[in-house]
């Protein structure tokens, strides 16, 4: 049976197409005020809530919770879904609108990519550094492409660090690429979370009938809590990639002194707001994190 619209069709676009808008001004103005980022929160959740407001869902998996008022798991999960899909299709755009006509120049520095791919193990046609124009946003962006490696160095990020910095940055990527498959992980998470907001849903049911508010209140805890659980996940990829990263090159220091680079320092503003916005765990934790992991091997 397919789906219904509650709403017509030309009504749900138009709400959808603006707060798409909204959000992408809002995402634009964060580094003038922290209360974009807060607004970017609530319009995410306001697509979640105008999706499952609008469609009737046909899914027979939640026929398994009988008292179950469906938008409930769906408004948190569309939430969920807009809140790290935007991000992250709009990262990919700022990384490669600087250069829409222009192909990346090659890594001249053989010497490094050689020592590289030595400490990996990988076979030269494993990897490839490519260096770009990251315009104001010094960066470095991975890619997957047929089974290889491919690093994406910025210009600007070239100017900021020193040899053994580059080093890190570049054995922290390939930590990435040869270490653990986080992608079955993060499907099993969502697939958990969801089957966990219809256990909430189902039990708060008989309360959201008799009020409203209840529904917007219960919606809004579980996009937040699935988004703190997201990002969690990600940031422990990210101490795992930083750890052995430093460890292939035996250079913990080169890590430190990467991470006081003034503007590659993700500022730390609490573990809360950290794990609701940031999919990368601050400069601060990153460095506290390596700490431990030496005073843990020194016992």
């Amino acid at each position: 049976m397919p789906a219904e619209f509650l709403w017509t069709f030309l009504v749900w676009l138009f709400c959808f197409v603006i707060l798409l808008l909204a959000s992408k001004y809002a995402i634009n103005h964060v580094s003038t005020s922290r209360v974009w980022a807060y607004l970017f929160l609530i319009m995410s959740f306001a697509q979640g809530l105008l999706f499952s407001l609008t469609f009737t869902i046909p899914m027979t998996f939640f026929n398994y919770f009988p008292s179950l008022y469906t938008p409930i798991p769906v408004t948190a999960m569309f939430s969920i879904f807009y809140f790290i899909l935007f991000l992250a299709l709009l990262n990919i755009y700022n990384v490669y609108s600087n250069k829409p006509n222009e192909k990346g120049e090659d890594f001249v520095d053989n010497e490094t990519k050689n020592y590289i791919t030595k400490i990996w193990n990988l076979k030269p046609e494993q990897i490839n550094i490519v260096v770009y124009d990251d315009g104001n946003c010094p960066n470095v962006q991975r890619e997957i492409s047929k089974g290889c490696l491919i690093i994406h160095v910025g210009k600007n990020f070239l100017k900021l660090v020193n040899k053994s910095e580059l080093l890190f940055t570049l054995s922290h990527e390939v930590a990435h690429y040869k270490g653990r498959d986080y992608r079955i992980f993060f499907i099993i998470v969502m697939m958990g979370y969801l089957i966990f907001s219809c256990f909430v849903g189902d039990l708060i049911s008989p309360f959201i009938v008799m009020n409203a508010v209840y529904f917007v209140i219960a919606t809004f805890v579980l996009y937040i809590l699935g988004l703190m659980t997201l990002h969690y996940l990600c940031w422990h990829e990210e101490f795992a990639a930083d750890y052995y990263g430093a460890e292939k090159i035996k250079s913990i220091q080169s890590f430190k002194s990467f991470f006081q680079i003034e503007e590659l320092v993700q500022p730390d503003r609490g573990l809360i707001s950290d794990l609701i916005f940031c999919d990368h765990p601050s400069s601060e934790r990153r460095l506290q994190n390596i700490k431990n992991i030496i005073v843990e091997k020194v016992r």
